[in-house]
């Protein structure tokens, strides 16, 4: 374990990660050790749930992206020592493709391209089309029920289901020790027959519970990272979904349920984005003042000379039009 522990606390230090950020990717990355260590008398104790709460700016796309580094070299490391580590494998997903690109594309700027994409080429980062599996060529839309079956659902999910076919190209998922897709697109058949014994979920907070629930069941999942900020969007349902169906947990995520159940979040309360002004309203307003400002005003200068950092601007007429109940 010292072993393991030297390598991850090297990677924290390379990526100058806060102490937050190191905590979350040091407690995850030895728990999977400890898991495929072969030591049975200590799985009992390892729990397979890691809630973390990552605010605003709070750089959870960079932790991920690190822990997964940190992951494959470690696989790389025990694999002859350690039989089990063969298996061991990452899936990223969220409800949105902009959710998961994010995560994926912060890893290539790390430096790791050992990864494939599940996903239609029309919804993907130009720059992760060179990752598309080959394997994904399916019309999703022919395998499953169509879209109007799914009342419950959002219109956004429902543009999942009306075009998915997928772009070939000479990533294999069979070999990629990281696959990334939408929490729908876990279903496709070309992820049919394969395993990933850790996923993480990013911006959880937004990804209706029985849809993280797709990928956790059909996946063969070990352990689960869920990511995201109870503070800021709920999951979203669609306007035919009545008030009572949301409350009855629809609108749930489950990272929320998970808490109730006991598991306390990681908060990362340092924030890198927003100028301390900004941050401070929201910290007050959503946070409890747990947050802290990681960059200064010097690092937020106005765009424009004279104009204040943040400013309300009231519109006395006008109206509001809803798409979504939430």
């Amino acid at each position: 374990m010292n072993e393991s522990l030297g390598i991850i606390q090297s990677y924290c230090q390379k990526y100058k990660l806060n102490e937050e950020q190191a905590s979350v990717v040091q407690d995850n990355a030895l728990k999977i050790c400890l898991a495929y260590s072969n030591d049975e008398s200590a799985l009992s104790n390892i729990n397979p749930i890691s809630l973390v709460h990552g605010p605003f700016g709070s750089g959870k796309s960079l932790v991920l992206g690190v822990l997964i580094i940190v992951l494959y070299d470690l696989k790389s490391h025990f694999i002859d020592e350690f039989r089990n580590f063969k298996d061991l494998r990452v899936l990223v997903c969220s409800m949105t493709n902009a959710a998961v690109d994010r995560v994926l594309l912060s890893v290539l700027r790390l430096g790791f391209n050992e990864l494939v994409r599940v996903g239609n080429p029309k919804r993907v980062s130009k720059l992760l089309v060179p990752f598309l599996s080959k394997n994904s060529t399916s019309n999703f839309e022919n395998d499953y029920p169509s879209s109007e079956a799914y009342d419950q659902t959002s219109s956004f999910e429902k543009d999942y289901f009306s075009d998915e076919e997928f772009y070939p190209s000479d990533k294999n998922i069979d070999n990629s020790f990281l696959v990334g897709s939408t929490c729908l697109s876990a279903a496709n058949p070309s992820l049919s027959s394969q395993s990933f014994p850790l996923i993480l979920v990013d911006e959880v907070g937004q990804v209706p519970e029985y849809m993280t629930l797709i990928p956790i069941t059909r996946l063969n999942c070990q352990f689960i990272v869920l990511v995201g900020d109870p503070e800021q969007l709920p999951p979203t349902v669609s306007r035919k979904s009545d008030s009572m169906t949301v409350e009855s947990g629809l609108g749930r995520s489950l990272f929320d349920r998970m808490a109730l159940l006991g598991n306390v979040p990681k908060l990362l309360s340092t924030q890198y984005r927003c100028h301390p002004q900004i941050s401070k309203l929201l910290n007050m307003l959503f946070y409890k003042n747990r947050l802290v400002d990681g960059i200064s005003e010097k690092d937020r200068l106005s765009v424009f000379q004279g104009l204040p950092s943040m400013s309300f601007i009231d519109v006395y007429e006008g109206s509001v039009r809803a798409r979504f109940i939430i």
